[in-house]
């Protein structure tokens, strides 16, 4: 299994993109054996590392499609979370992302609250919740601004009884109150 150290000599020498592909030669060489389980993991890290997200996230999804019970499927998810979670951008932007991370994040606690991964994605499912909060704010105040009032009252509502435990929360029922004062509720 010269191939494989080779890879992770390359690895540790922070040349991602060569430990990938030589790891997925040991993938291609001795395939379903269990240097290439471990090869399709470490080639979705060096491509993780190599902010290659899309490789990455494919190799990942491979490796859960092909050993879903395996012993290395809670860090396979948590690595597949961790893909989306660096992908995040600013809160005017698409927040696919942040959706995408949530849903693995919550998936690891609903299916491997026992492992290594779990409370970092406990910490990480209340800082999305937050984006997404922030993000619905965002869009319910320009509403406000343009006393479009239905509208911004329907996205408070929705942060209120979708994200409750946000530390937007406190502010969305403020502008519901905001609102309804306005409307002569």
């Amino acid at each position: 299994h010269q191939i494989y150290s080779s890879a992770l000599d390359s690895l540790i020498s922070f040349d991602y993109q060569l430990a990938s592909m030589e790891f997925e030669e040991v993938e291609r060489q001795h395939p379903y054996s269990e240097w290439a389980k471990k090869a399709i993991i470490m080639s979705a890290y060096s491509s993780y590392k190599n902010r290659d997200y899309i490789k990455s996230e494919a190799n990942l999804n491979r490796f859960l499609n092909l050993y879903p019970a395996a012993d290395l499927a809670p860090y396979a998810q948590y690595l597949l979370a961790m893909n989306y979670f660096d992908q995040i951008i600013e809160v005017t932007r698409d927040q696919t992302s942040v959706v995408k991370s949530l849903e693995v994040f919550k998936l690891i606690l609903d299916r491997y609250p026992e492992s290594k991964y779990a409370k970092d994605a406990y910490f990480k499912i209340i800082f999305l919740e937050n984006k997404l909060a922030d993000k619905e704010m965002d869009i319910a105040m320009t509403y406000l601004g343009l006393k479009k009032y239905i509208s911004a009252l329907k996205r408070f509502k929705y942060v209120v009884n979708n994200y409750q435990t946000t530390n937007h929360t406190p502010e969305a029922l403020h502008r519901l109150v905001e609102i309804y004062l306005i409307l002569g509720i």
